[in-house]
Formats: C-alpha cells, structure tokens, sequence
C-alpha cells in the first residue's frame, strides 16, 4: 500500500520565514517536517523538496527507490498531496448524462466481490 504525503505552503512570520510543512501517518504515528521556502524553485518542486525531506527523516528506504507522485493540490490551494508506491483502485470510464450513472471498474478484487463469487 502506498503513502499519502500532504504539504502546505505556512507564510511567514515576525521571527520566522516562508516554510513548507510535509505530513504523513504512518502506522498510529503522525509524522512531519518543516522546510524552508526555496525561491530558487517551482511550486511543486518545493512541496516535493519538502516530501524527500520528510522520507528522508523518518522513511529513509522509501527515498531512494520509489517514484513519488504528485497527486493534485489540495482544496485550500496551500498544498499538494504526494503518494509514495500509490494503489491503483479502479478506471473511470464515464458518467451518463441523462441516468446520471457512474460507469467504473475496480483493479483489484474487495471484500464483497469474493462473497458473492464475482
């Protein structure tokens, strides 16, 4: 299963400068990191600075060999959320305009579909 990392841009304030804050749970633990804001680069090059910084401290051997994704950015626009060796949970295939019905597939097989010998 992968991990969802999430970043947010916090402004600065009287005694400290603009940083990024990388968060994830792992297990029951709640982890996190502060990073300096890093002018010299682009918005999601400074979450992920961030996010490398976070694995590095507490999941160093999920830094080097994992690909780490940019998921999207969150609602309040502040941040971005990162997975790590993300689950693949289905294709959407569309939506029908007139029955409003959501045509999808699961990619792997849950719980319900084994009983009922889907």
């Amino acid at each position: 299963m992968g991990i969802a990392i999430h970043t947010k841009y916090i402004g600065p304030t009287n005694t400290k400068g603009a940083r990024i804050k990388a968060s994830c749970v792992r297990g029951r633990e709640n982890l996190s990191v502060f990073v300096s804001f890093d002018y010299a680069l682009g918005c999601e090059e400074r979450h992920a600075k961030a996010v490398f910084a976070l694995l590095a401290k507490f999941a160093p051997e999920l830094a080097k060999d994992h690909k780490l994704y940019c998921c999207g950015s969150t609602m309040d626009n502040l941040g971005y959320v990162f997975s790590i060796n993300p689950t693949i949970v289905g294709k959407f295939y569309g939506i029908d305009t007139q029955s409003q019905d959501i045509f999808f597939s699961f990619a792997y097989e849950t719980e319900l579909m084994k009983s009922k010998g889907m």
